[in-house]
């Protein structure tokens, strides 16, 4: 479900990572790192092959590496796949969080012929009758062969037959028998060049594309895709529920605003005619990753040692005086240099000519903290404030309605906003006051309003 997948895998296939072979464990991959091995390659040349070619061998994640890096598919042992006259091939959909089955889809092959069966359960009551269904099809055939990939399909069948009768549970006890898993042919016998050994991973390297890019059981279920905006101060939180990223409702919403928008560097903020802040956290971050993928990059590393001093001087004086203006109008001059040199600078490797391009096009909102009493340089505020709705995020049972996560957010906002000014957020609501400024005035717990706003969207 996260958007941000693909582009987190394209980041780790660039770098090799030991971390794209999901057969390795976390604790096995510091273990290799230990010994200098980082990427799939080098894992691929530690691969020695036993003095005995006939002896089986427990599966080894350095033989994938070496399939990887080969492109070839090795073979351990000629795999014994059961055969059947009836072949059947079943899938089974499950809400995990809700301990519901509510798809079971099926294909038999018998001689030339191959039929396509579905069984929908709209609700967890007609959960017990989808498989009934099933099991009323299967019983029409005298001999069969079921191949399933994983282990979520018996699992399923072993938990529904101790729901059904045990006329059912015998027949079910019969399919479980009958079945095959042939993910176990990838994990035992045969590794293909690919990262791991999902039944996608390994049926894009057969040549077998989805209707859709991205296909998932998730899309055969009606959900929300929705989205939270964060709006923070350093003394109040608003909670947001939209149903795209689009960015157009902001112009609206803050038509009044005169403040600073503090933000990462998501498009959609750059409409905004507010004067504007860019985390400058984000980007020290992206700099970082660069330097790491490019240590050797003598050209980038200038960059980041001269971005380095210019912040090392301007952090300094933040530390001894805060984000004061007059204090902080010293620096002006070291960042106009710094851009000035970094303009006349002529790179011959292009993540250097990137990072130039990227400067100079935000160059007017990197330091905007400059011309300002008390804005921040970072939008930590609103990484923090959406730390709380993923906390629910985590714990919430099922798929949550949009009422049920407006009304969650309503309240989220009063109870971040009472723990930002010290109020105890229960103690608030016994008193029935609608305004958490008027309680903190009567309670004596002063506040000055800030004349910024920090923006995170999830």
């Amino acid at each position: 479900m996260c958007e941000f997948q693909n582009s987190c895998l394209e980041k780790l296939i660039e770098r090799d990572d030991l971390s794209l072979l999901t057969s390795l464990k976390s604790k096995e991959i510091i273990q290799r790192n230990n010994r200098g091995i980082f990427s799939v390659k080098q894992l691929s040349y530690t691969f020695r092959p036993k003095k005995n070619p006939y002896r089986k061998r427990k599966f080894l994640p350095e033989l994938k590496a070496l399939a990887i890096r080969e492109g070839k598919t090795f073979i351990q042992e000629i795999p014994d796949i059961p055969a059947s006259r009836n072949e059947i091939f079943l899938d089974i959909e499950g809400l995990p969080d809700r301990n519901f089955y509510y798809l079971i889809g099926i294909i038999i092959k018998a001689n030339d012929s191959e039929k396509t069966y579905s069984f929908w359960a709209n609700n967890k009551d007609e959960e017990e009758k989808i498989f009934i269904e099933l099991i009323g099809l299967l019983q029409t055939l005298d001999e069969f062969v079921i191949y399933h990939y994983g282990t979520y399909e018996i699992q399923a069948l072993k938990i529904i037959s101790k729901k059904v009768s045990p006329k059912h549970q015998e027949f079910l006890k019969k399919v479980i028998d009958s079945s095959f898993n042939v993910l176990d042919i990838f994990t035992h016998n045969i590794c293909p060049p690919t990262y791991s050994n999902s039944l996608k991973d390994i049926a894009r390297l057969l040549k077998f594309e989805w209707t859709e890019k991205d296909a998932s059981g998730l899309q055969s279920i009606k959900k929300q895709s929705c989205y939270i905006w964060v709006f923070t101060n350093v003394d109040t939180v608003f909670y947001l529920f939209k149903p795209t990223r689009e960015a157009e409702f902001l112009k609206e919403l803050l038509v009044n605003f005169k403040g600073v928008l503090i933000s990462d560097f998501y498009a959609g903020y750059d409409s905004m005619s507010c004067p504007k802040q860019r985390c400058l956290i984000h980007l020290i971050r992206d700099l970082n990753d660069d330097l790491v993928k490019h240590q050797l990059n003598s050209e980038l590393k200038i960059i980041v040692l001269n971005f380095s001093k210019l912040l090392t001087g301007i952090m300094n004086t933040v530390n001894r005086f805060g984000l004061k203006k007059r204090n902080l109008n010293k620096h002006k001059k070291s960042v106009e240099s710094f851009f000035k040199s970094l303009s006349k600078m002529d790179f011959e490797t292009e993540v250097c000519s990137t990072w130039q391009k990227r400067f100079n096009s935000i160059k007017n909102e990197l330091f905007t903290f400059l011309n300002y009493d008390g804005v921040p340089w970072n939008n930590n505020n609103a990484e923090t404030a959406i730390k709380a709705f993923a906390v629910y995020r985590k714990q919430t049972d099922g798929l949550p309605t949009q009422k049920g996560i407006e009304e969650y957010l309503t309240l989220l906002s009063i109870q971040q906003t009472c723990k930002y000014r010290g109020i105890n957020f229960f103690e608030f609501l016994k008193s029935g006051e609608t305004s958490i400024s008027a309680y903190s005035g009567k309670h004596k717990q002063d506040y000055k309003p800030n004349n910024y706003l920090c923006k995170f969207v999830s």
